[in-house]
């Protein structure tokens, strides 16, 4: 493959079919093959990107001044440059509650360029049960696989202890009761 032209640049040896196959023959399969060869790359690319699990910085949770909603999408979008309907799809959101979303957000806030540190990465897949908010989300990963406690998750998320303790026991009784 050629990056300079991002063409898919084949080979191929005729010279078996010199006999049976006209120079315009030749060029006409070569294209075809080529087309065709294009198609099955960016079909396995496609195929790729869908099954690619994105993982998003714990810092950038560490905002007041936007909703779990807003920063998830606005990140999305601004920093790893997936199209909204893209998002939607990863989310499992409506492709209008995302657009919504993420014109909310640029309304709200425009920083200067971001820098994301954090070690801990949270896995998009935990923001697409629609059984649980995504703050509520949020939290149980974090309490629940990063062993977080309420104060230190509280810190992180600019919400208060009792908002990080009644989200965490609404997300329980939403799958236990």
């Amino acid at each position: 493959m050629n990056n300079d032209t991002n063409k898919l640049d084949i080979e191929l040896d005729f010279s078996s079919f010199e006999t049976i196959l006209t120079k315009k023959q030749k060029e006409e399969l070569r294209k075809q093959i080529s087309e065709k060869s294009r198609e099955i790359v960016n079909q396995f690319i496609k195929d790729n990107l869908k099954r690619k699990k994105i993982y998003i910085p714990l810092d950038i949770f560490h905002n007041s001044d936007l909703s779990i909603n807003e920063i998830l999408i606005k990140y999305l979008k601004d920093e790893l440059k997936l199209s909204l309907k893209t998002i939607s799809k990863k989310l499992n959101k409506k492709y209008s509650t995302v657009w919504n979303t993420y014109n909310n957000a640029i309304k709200k806030y425009q920083p200067t360029k971001l820098s994301f540190k954090s070690e801990i990465k949270i896995p998009l897949s935990i923001f697409t049960d629609h059984k649980l908010g995504s703050l509520e989300s949020l939290i149980v990963y974090l309490k629940e696989e990063c062993n977080m406690k309420n104060s230190t998750i509280a810190n992180l998320l600019f919400k208060s202890r009792k908002t990080i303790w009644s989200s965490y026991n609404k997300a329980k009784q939403k799958y236990n009761g």
